[in-house]
């Protein structure tokens, strides 16, 4: 029986990658925040350019908050993972969870796709995912191909960016849409892709109170901010 883990390396990439996207989340929303305040005051006019700076940036940190989000729940849960290889089974196990054990007469298809080796077994189905960070991947991999043929490497995955893209495209029409009921419905769109990837950082963080300040801080200031340029444009429209 051989167990294998996320390798510490791997992590520790995950983890730079995780600084510096959530980095760039804060100094947009920071920058947002600036802007707001600068035409709160006063020292930006209506007709000034840096309202669109100020869209970029609150669209720019709702859409890699949303797709960081669920990268963030992933990560931190592989890496309570071990997986083991029995001499006729694989086995996945998780902390706090109930094992998956898929016996290698089970596999139904095994195929590699977004950065992970997936293996799903015949009915009842069940399914399990092996990151490619995991020490000995390559063992497994071999080991799990000996019983059941590769399918080729999947494309790239189109689900993963529909809802960046929804969102890109909804505050987009907020700022260039000349009709006040469209631009209604354009933001209601948006707000609901910000509420789902509010509910994800929700999910992923709430256990952590460590981040529990810096999240109510970034839920805050994304809520107000989509809100108020809602509110500035729609009323931009309604005064012309």
């Amino acid at each position: 029986m051989r167990q294998f883990r996320v390798e510490e390396s791997a992590i520790t990439r995950r983890n730079r990658f995780r600084t510096l996207s959530w980095g760039v989340v804060l100094l947009l929303i920071l920058v947002a925040a600036a802007l707001l305040a600068l035409r709160a005051s006063g020292y930006i006019r209506d007709g000034s350019g840096l309202g669109n700076l100020f869209v970029l940036a609150i669209l720019g940190a709702a859409v890699i908050a949303i797709v960081l989000a669920p990268l963030e729940g992933l990560y931190r849960a592989e890496r309570k993972m071990t997986f083991t290889l029995e001499d006729n089974a694989v086995v996945r196990k998780r902390e706090g969870y109930p094992d998956i054990k898929i016996f290698f007469s089970e596999i139904a298809n095994l195929s590699e796709e977004t950065g992970r080796l997936i293996v799903t077994s015949v009915e009842p189905k069940r399914r399990l995912g092996i990151p490619y960070g995991v020490g000995g991947y390559e063992e497994i991999r071999a080991e799990l191909a000996e019983h059941r043929e590769l399918s080729p490497r999947a494309t790239f995955p189109v689900k993963s960016i529909v809802l960046p893209l929804v969102t890109c495209l909804s505050w987009l029409a907020v700022l260039w849409l000349r009709n006040v009921s469209e631009v209604l419905v354009a933001g209601s769109i948006a707000v609901l892709t910000l509420a789902f990837g509010s509910h994800h950082l929700w999910v992923v963080f709430r256990r952590n109170s460590r981040h529990r300040l810096a999240l109510w801080i970034c839920f805050g200031s994304s809520w107000l901010a989509a809100l108020l340029l809602i509110y500035m444009r729609v009323e931009r429209l309604m005064t012309q």
